[in-house]
């Protein structure tokens, strides 16, 4: 959760945590990274947009499940109903 944070910021922040994780490099056998990486659903929603928390919150979860199709280790985000955005790769490192 990040309050009164704007989308492209929220985007940013996860992207630097994805980073920082894949930075860490530590091992994960099973990974087809060979490394622990993660995958981050971001969703962002201002009271004046209105619906409520749970909308939120299966939103965040259905981008999450996107970045998971789409490769893992990447940071993905919902814009109504299709995947806006998102950022992948070990390249960055």
């Amino acid at each position: 959760m990040l309050p009164d944070t704007p989308h492209d910021a929220a985007m940013e922040i996860a992207g630097q945590i994805r980073l920082s994780v894949v930075r860490a490099a530590l091992l994960h056998a099973e990974s087809p990274f060979k490394i622990l990486t993660v995958s981050i659903g971001c969703m962002t929603a201002f009271p004046s947009d209105g619906g409520d928390a749970l909308t939120v919150v299966n939103d965040a979860d259905r981008a999450l499940y996107a970045a998971k199709v789409a490769g893992r280790n990447c940071v993905m985000s919902l814009d109504g109903q299709s995947v806006s955005r998102a950022i992948s790769g070990l390249s960055s490192v």
